[in-house]
């Protein structure tokens, strides 16, 4: 099973001082997913949004110029070090559930 982020889904705003779109929001996931079982992947995900600031005295990264793995830093570094892990591992451990279920529902037919 394999954990990966995805915050390609911004608000900018679209201007802010001498800056243009300007990321202020992110609409981060966590997706959990294992290879495949009996020819189907099956996959588990956490949705949410982050606000990021920019900071005074940081360097300003263009629209153009950010990729998935900078936003992500972003959101990992404003929620914390341990909100990740609590994230990845509860997506993993739904995922988990889904692959192998401790319960299942069954119908008894007669």
């Amino acid at each position: 099973m394999k954990v990966t982020w995805d915050c390609k889904t911004v608000k900018v705003k679209t201007e802010l001082g001498d800056y243009t779109n300007v990321v202020s929001y992110v609409d981060w996931k966590v997706i959990a997913a294992t290879m495949t079982v009996e020819e189907e992947s099956i996959s588990e995900e956490l949705t949410g949004v982050q606000k990021i600031e920019l900071k005074e005295g940081s360097d300003f990264i263009s629209f153009d110029n950010l990729s998935n793995d900078i936003v992500c830093d972003w959101v990992k570094d404003a929620i914390g070090q341990a909100k990740v892990y609590e994230l990845e591992h509860s997506v993993l451990s739904a995922l988990q559930d889904k692959v192998t279920p401790e319960y299942v529902t069954m119908t008894i037919e007669s």
